[in-house]
């Protein structure tokens, strides 16, 4: 997002901080109403679980998927397909662990959207923990 710039027409919401705070908060409602309404069907992990031990997370989203694992997957960056999209240089190479924690640089760029999602996710613990009565 604060890497490559983005068309206006295609994400005009990534060029303004209330319009970004408003995305990703629909995008957290999204993911939230699909895992309610139909639970276990969304696999989440971490990037960083995936950098760190590719082979393990690729399983497990193979898995899930209820598809047949080949050793190949791990390989994705020699795939020869033309790409598309802004992922085109991540995509031409093997998993690398450099982006891990590269938002902090931009940290004091994006403190009021951390500070609404902080708020967010307080405010979303705080309901699940009376919805479930703790």
């Amino acid at each position: 997002l604060f890497k490559k710039q983005f068309q206006p027409q295609t994400a005009p919401w990534s060029y303004d901080w209330t319009e970004m705070q408003e995305y990703i908060q629909e995008y957290n409602n999204l993911l939230a109403f699909w895992d309610t309404k139909y639970p276990g069907y969304v696999l989440d992990f971490a990037y960083e679980d995936l950098v760190n031990n590719p082979e393990l997370q690729t399983k497990k989203l193979v898995e899930f998927c209820s598809l047949e694992w080949e050793s190949t997957l791990l390989d994705f960056s020699t795939n020869v397909r033309a790409i598309h999209t802004h992922s085109i240089n991540q995509v031409n190479q093997p998993l690398y662990k450099s982006a891990v924690q590269s938002w902090k640089f931009y940290q004091p760029y994006i403190s009021p959207l951390l500070l609404h999602s902080s708020q967010e996710s307080d405010k979303k613990d705080r309901q699940k923990l009376l919805h479930e009565g703790l």
